[in-house]
């Protein structure tokens, strides 16, 4: 399997490395090339929203166990699925404000074009 850590040849660890100094991480199949992106206050912030979410989720787990009424578990799912979609947004800003705008101001323009690319396919898939 060849990785980001694996060891392969010298120029595929120099790619890898380059990749990796400009901010760019290779999907499993090699294509396209993904810029990954959060300062680590919008890490913090979307970990603990999640760790809320994920509680939510056991929580709605242990109200069907408990045979809670419908209503109270609907109203459950649908704060859960509120706050799922607040990291959705918050994360969907993030990439054209951050991934995008690093990619387009680099002059490279094979990463510009990746990236423009994933952005479209992003938003298709968000705007279902």
């Amino acid at each position: 399997m060849t990785g980001l850590g694996s060891k392969s040849s010298p120029s595929a660890r120099t790619e890898t490395k380059a990749s990796v100094a400009l901010g760019l991480r290779r999907s499993a199949d090699r294509q396209p090339l993904e810029v990954v992106y959060f300062d680590r206050d919008l890490k913090r912030d979307l970990s603990a929203r999640l760790k809320r979410i994920e509680g939510q989720v056991r929580g709605l787990d242990k109200m069907l166990q408990e045979d809670q009424p419908c209503p109270k578990v609907l109203n459950q799912l649908a704060a859960t699925e509120a706050a799922l979609q607040s990291v959705s947004r918050i994360v969907l800003r993030n990439y054209p404000e951050n991934c995008v705008s690093h990619a387009i101001a680099s002059g490279d323009a094979r990463r510009k074009d990746a990236v423009l690319d994933e952005l479209m396919d992003v938003l298709k898939k968000f705007g279902r």
